[in-house]
């Protein structure tokens, strides 16, 4: 009789956090979007899950997580998941993730995320309704870039170029004293 062991998924973090929508220009609270989030790690697997919610009910239109200012790290991106967002408009780029649902969707809570190998860091998102944004810096967990190569590269290069040319000390010459 063959046994078999399943790998078991550890959460790694989870939180709801809940915020104020922007309206005409102002916070405005009457507009929430509440997002649940949990990262697992399951074979070496980071899976992140974000459930998202608005009161009152408002048609999701997008929701982005990262971006030119605050990065995450999609060279590792596995399997998205699309929740009843549009898999055809749904996608990655180099420093963001983001699905679409489109104007008038109907759809006021889903459930969406990914897979990747990293582990996450706390970065900015984004989401939308036709006229209300939701958006935070740095309180939703996904992968993080590395410090990338070129930034290592410029650090090697200043370092070599400090012990290359730094003034030696000068040495004064040592008496040696001889025993007869």
């Amino acid at each position: 009789m063959a046994v078999g062991h399943s790998a078991r998924a550890t959460i790694i973090t989870e939180g709801t956090n809940t915020y104020s929508g922007i309206f005409n220009g102002s916070y405005n609270p009457a507009y929430q979007l509440t997002i649940a989030y949990e990262v697992t790690l399951s074979s070496g697997v980071y899976t992140y899950d974000y459930s998202l919610t608005t009161t009152p009910a408002e048609d999701l239109t997008s929701f982005t997580i990262g971006g030119n200012n605050n990065p995450i790290n999609t060279n590792t991106l596995g399997n998205m998941i699309f929740g009843l967002a549009s898999p055809i408009a749904s996608g990655y780029n180099s420093d963001s993730v983001g699905w679409l649902w489109g104007f008038n969707s109907g759809v006021t809570a889903d459930s969406v995320g990914f897979t990747s190998d990293l582990p996450p860091g706390l970065v900015s998102y984004t989401a939308n309704d036709d006229d209300i944004e939701w958006s935070s810096p740095d309180l939703i967990p996904a992968p993080v870039p590395e410090p990338s190569s070129l930034a290592l590269l410029a650090g090697a290069a200043l370092i070599f170029c400090f012990v290359k040319y730094r003034r030696p000390a000068k040495l004064q010459p040592q008496k040696i004293s001889r025993r007869s």
